[in-house]
């Protein structure tokens, strides 16, 4: 990671989760599959079109030897059409051994922020520092809004317009892959509020796209059995805008019905797990930093 990048990363894991505030243990709600099938066969893969394989869990990457100097050189890639994203590519020099540590697979988790929230290279910091203290066999990346306020296209909310933004998480992942090596079905995508409804939205239209996602406050609405799915879910009991139990919300004009956290557990396919985490005392605005290391732990360990 660059020296500016570094500089800035303390402020950004503050803005990256909008507000941090102390809040107590998260108590776990309803975890276990949403049938009692097996846990999901389906996963997503370095290519959008191919198969899933691999086990899940921890990639055990080869040895860089003795005096290698590793790191991460985050970038903004163009992408066809005119959009970007942001991605942390691994580095390795000064050992004969970094061709192999180079050339090893690793997960992709792509990181899509809430409505509102920049996309700044600090907050960007932020984000692959945490997702960095958590674990070192991922390819962090960081998505780029088209929407208007920084907005996704999550089908029920919340540009309110269409703008592909399924198609752009598929050149995202298909650009990252062609950057550097990713295992195949091992692509996982994690984010908060609206960005947690594009997440959801993409893994339940395209299960063997993406093995896991893991998201804050995003009850999403919709379909969502096509395929098995893995859904890791925290939501605060004290949230007023997309609340725990479900209500309507206005959003630019526009009435969105949110459901509750759990809408989604008896509608997915056989061999599904969806996993709802309640935080409580925590708002809309307060994801603890603590939660936050769950999540990408969690995911990290279901791809």
């Amino acid at each position: 990671m660059s020296v500016q990048l570094r500089r800035h990363a303390v402020l950004a894991l503050a803005l990256l989760v909008l507000v941090l505030a102390g809040c107590g243990e998260p108590a776990r709600h309803g975890k276990g599959s949403a049938s009692p099938s097996a846990s999901p066969s389906a996963s997503p893969s370095a290519s959008p079109s191919a198969s899933a394989s691999g086990a899940r869990g921890l990639i055990k990457l080869p040895d860089p030897g003795k005096g290698a100097k590793i790191g991460w050189e985050p970038q903004l890639d163009p992408l066809p059409g005119g959009r970007s994203y942001y991605v942390a590519i691994p580095t390795c020099t000064g050992s004969p051994g970094c061709t192999a540590w180079l050339a090893a697979p690793r997960k992709l988790v792509v990181w899509l922020h809430g409505i509102g929230q920049g996309e700044a290279p600090a907050i960007v910091a932020g984000a692959f520092e945490r997702l960095g203290q958590v674990t070192n066999d991922v390819v962090p990346a960081f998505g780029v809004a088209a929407g208007p306020r920084h907005s996704w296209d999550a089908g029920m909310c919340c540009t309110f317009r269409p703008i592909d933004d399924l198609g752009y998480l598929d050149d995202l992942v298909r650009d990252a892959s062609a950057r550097t090596p990713i295992a195949a079905g091992r692509v996982g995508l994690a984010g908060v509020s609206n960005g947690g409804l594009l997440a959801t939205r993409a893994i339940c239209t395209h299960p063997d796209r993406y093995r896991a996602i893991a998201v804050w406050a995003a009850s999403w609405r919709g379909p969502c059995a096509t395929g098995p799915v893995t859904i890791g879910h925290w939501h605060g009991d004290a949230d007023p805008v997309i609340r725990l139990h479900g209500g309507a919300l206005s959003l630019g004009g526009h009435v969105v019905d949110f459901p509750p956290a759990d809408w989604l557990r008896n509608r997915l396919a056989p061999g599904s797990d969806f996993e709802l985490t309640v935080v409580p005392g925590a708002t809309h605005l307060t994801l603890p930093p603590a939660t936050l290391t769950e999540m990408f732990a969690w995911l990290d360990a279901h791809l």
